[in-house]
């Protein structure tokens, strides 16, 4: 039983001993004759919702106040039921139980267990989602702000030696460049590469160059300069100067499914067991109370999804809800969309470097929406000024199986059309589904006058066919059997094509696979088998071995797998021969806390058994320099966002260590700067962890992580450690010298108006310990009782000892 209870318990066995003997009577709750207050826990359905202060009146009347008991009933009320409860008060803002059942909440006191026991039906309380398969997770707690301007250049230089071949001896190196710079919420980001010619001349060739910007709420991405349209359907991405805006929900919004999820609401008069099968089989159980509920979020299979809902109340009553959905990935859930639109003039790669001249007007756009949770269709277009593409898409998922089309046509210097149709039927979500088997035909017309921007060569084939089925078989194999056939036109010949393909893991580490394909292009036809089999010797070491009829060529390859933090290194290995050539291939990488090398070597032999034809050898290493508001580090190359984490001055220079883990750490402070942990990604939640060698003792580091979610490409100055490092302990007593025992108080910074209000707890000897001080006075108030007061010295750093102190009343 917690304390409150046991010393309320107390306090009114003792009230009830000192009271004068009555004249016999009924059983009554309160035989003092006056009212008075006991604090109660209240609990609704066996769980507890926390403590109250229960009024037993001299007459034995109960109340509470109606507000506290209204907000400890949180989110168990809709807004309508719970001021229907404040609207029962009494003229003293108090409810007692006849009140509250009036209300639609019976309530009972229990004076055995001196608690209260609420009920709350199931038609006053709210809907309650829950959510099957969840896209991700909110970040716990306030995340970080990113620094208002940061920036990374990552360069990159290789340089090779050729030992055998054309062009022997060393190549003049070759530096990449990859920036971005953001500010204001806009990013500048530029790629270029650095030659440096046989003269030792520089050669600057620009490559893309472009500012974006983000509107994550809204999921809208904008970029103006050197970019590439999305294309769907029959549409191209020609390289453009130009501008795009795009809603790209999978980027700036990856926790948000936009795909069907199925929904499903049901409501339960009783605590409940429910069980979620899908196509047989048991996805969730689930232990609910009484209220309505919104089922969501189900993990579909693609096609038909059989969804059955077993309920069971605590009484075993049975209730079966059933009801069929259709998924496919590439769906959209009902009145979500999605597009994107490109405007510019066209743009080329001449001698390396991007040229816009002669460049053609481009308009370039693409529209999709789920019309329902099992369509999606949209509309696109496309048009350089000589040609014009005009298409359309549909997609929907039925018993029948999953269908797409898309249709276009082009105008101007090409004038056609063409047709695609794709249909799939998934066996597997069918009983028995113990074969996982599918099934897979599509079929593509192009008119031969048909053609997108950029794009005029035609076809070969008319009409193209293919078909696809795949299963499990007997001894553990997966089998695919796939088959295609494409109508020659303008005199070309037909053509066609079958391939069989076996895979089966062996064990947990092992998995062999093997294909037979045959192909006939009406010129030369190509019979040909492969197999090969990899095996995992531990999580980070892989062997493998094939044999492929192509050329007769046998491989065997070794790889360890680079862990990617520091100090961890990888290496690879391979050997081949054919009839024709043959090799010898070596690579090793190595990841530094400020540069990552590799290194790779390719010999190449005139066949089996003949002379070296080619021998190369190539180095190269990769390093970024980051900036956040002031401060610069420097590490390895960054992809998208970066954090600087920097040690505070009361640390004393000692090592912060990034995202340790027993594969390394991240990153790390030192003699060329602070810690930088250089693989962040935007938009998503992450959590960069820290830790610092040889701390001084009582030294409050905080809570060792910081919570992240980067805007894209964006930089984070973050600072570990703080002035707010002491941690002091101590004595309290009172003015008789007595220790203040089990008391809670408040402690107050003298000066600092900012200083979070925080409580103070004294054990049964007094003794007390506060973390996240820095130096200066305090002062510990304690209700009714008085103050105490104590100074942390400056320069303390860690433990500090106070002493014992003496609460004086004012």
């Amino acid at each position: 039983m917690p304390a409150p209870r046991r010393l309320a318990g107390a306090a009114l066995s003792l009230l009830l001993l000192a009271a004068p003997a009555p004249p016999p009577r009924a059983q009554t709750l309160n035989p003092l004759g006056r009212d008075f207050d006991l604090v109660v826990p209240i609990r609704e359905g066996g769980r507890l919702l926390g403590t109250i202060p229960l009024r037993i009146g001299a007459d034995d009347a109960l109340s509470v106040a109606a507000e506290p008991y209204a907000a400890l009933l949180g989110d168990l009320l809709t807004d309508e039921a719970r001021a229907k409860l404040l609207a029962a008060a009494d003229a003293q803002g108090r409810i007692g139980p006849a009140a509250s059942a009036a209300a639609g909440l019976p309530v009972a006191y229990d004076p055995g267990l001196l608690e209260l026991v609420l009920t709350v039906p199931a038609a006053l309380r709210p809907t309650t989602e829950i959510v099957l398969r969840r896209f991700g997770e909110p970040p716990i707690g306030p995340v970080e702000e990113p620094a208002e301007v940061s920036g990374f250049v990552n360069l990159r230089g290789g340089i090779d030696y050729v030992s055998r071949g054309a062009g022997e001896g060393l190549q003049a190196p070759v530096v990449d460049v990859d920036a971005a710079l953001r500010a204001l919420g806009v990013v500048l980001e530029a790629e270029a590469v650095v030659d440096l010619n046989d003269d030792a001349q520089a050669v600057f060739q620009r490559r893309d160059v472009r500012l974006v910007k983000d509107f994550p709420e809204s999921a809208h991405r904008l970029a103006v300069g050197d970019v590439r349209p999305l294309g769907a359907g029959f549409q191209t991405s020609p390289r453009l100067l130009g501008v795009t805006l795009e809603r790209a929900y999978a980027e700036l919004q990856p926790y948000r499914s936009v795909i069907p999820q199925g929904q499903r609401q049901f409501t339960l008069e009783r605590p409940s067991n429910v069980d979620v099968l899908i196509n047989g089989l048991l996805v969730e159980r689930l232990r609910l109370d009484p209220g309505t509920y919104d089922l969501r979020s189900f993990p579909f299979a693609r096609g038909a999804n059989d969804i059955v809902l077993v309920i069971e109340d605590d009484a075993g009553a049975v209730e079966r809800l059933s009801f069929t959905s259709f998924f496919d990935g590439a769906l959209l859930a009902s009145g979500i969309d999605e597009y994107a639109v490109s405007a510019g003039l066209t743009s080329d790669i001449e001698d390396g470097s991007i040229a816009y001249g002669g460049g053609d007007p481009v308009v370039s756009a693409f529209y999709r929406r789920g019309l329902t949770d099992d369509l999606t269709a949209g509309a696109n277009v496309q048009s350089d000024g000589d040609t014009s593409l005009v298409g359309a898409e549909a997609l929907t998922a039925t018993r029948a199986g999953i269908f797409e089309a898309e249709a276009a046509a082009s105008v101007g210097d090409a004038q056609g059309y063409a047709v695609n149709l794709d249909w799939e039927f998934p066996f597997a979500n069918l009983p028995p589904n113990s074969a996982n088997r599918y099934l897979g035909a599509s079929i593509e017309h192009r008119s031969e006058d048909f053609g997108a921007i950029g794009d005029f060569g035609g076809t070969t084939t008319d009409l193209d066919l293919s078909l696809r089925y795949g299963q499990d078989l007997p001894f553990g194999l997966r089998g695919a059997l796939g088959a295609s056939y494409g109508m020659g036109r303008a005199g070309n010949a037909d053509q066609y094509g079958v391939s069989l393909g076996l895979s089966r893991q062996i064990g947990s580490r092992a998995v062999l696979t093997t294909s037979l394909g045959y192909d006939d292009d009406g010129r030369t036809d190509d019979l040909r088998a492969f197999v090969g089999v990899t095996f995992a010797l531990d999580r980070r070491q892989r062997v493998s071995a094939s044999f492929d009829t192509a050329d007769n060529r046998a491989r065997a390859d070794y790889s360890l797998i680079d862990t990617g933090r520091l100090g961890g290194y990888g290496v690879s290995l391979g050997v081949e021969g054919a009839e024709e050539d043959g090799g010898v291939d070596a690579a090793a990488v190595f990841t530094g806390n400020r540069v990552d090398v590799s290194a790779a070597h390719d010999t190449r032999f005139d066949g089996l058994g003949g002379g070296m034809t080619s021998q190369s050898t190539r180095l190269s290493a990769g390093t970024a320099l980051v900036y956040a508001d002031g401060a610069f580090g420097l590490t390895r190359s960054v992809g998208d966002s970066f954090a600087i984490l920097s040690p505070h001055p009361t640390l004393e220079g000692r090592t912060v260590y990034v995202d340790p883990s027993r594969d390394g750490d991240a990153g790390s402070s030192g003699a060329l700067g602070p810690a930088v942990q250089g693989t962040l990604r935007s938009y998503y939640n992450q959590r960069v962890s820290y830790d610092v060698d040889d701390l001084p003792i009582g030294y409050d580091l905080g809570k060792g992580v910081f919570e992240l979610n980067p805007p894209y490409k964006s930089g984070y100055r973050l600072t570990v450690g703080s002035a707010a490092t002491v941690t002091a302990t101590g004595t309290l007593q009172d003015q008789n010298g007595e220790p203040l025992a089990l008391a809670v108080g408040t402690l107050e910074a003298e000066g600092d108006p900012d200083f979070p209000a925080t409580q103070i707890f004294t054990n049964r000897a007094g003794r007390f310990g506060l973390q996240g001080l820095k130096p200066g006075r305090y002062g510990v108030l304690f209700a009714g009782q008085g103050r105490a007061a104590f100074a942390v010295p400056e320069g303390t750093v860690g433990l500090f000892r106070a002493g014992t102190l003496t609460v004086r009343t004012p």
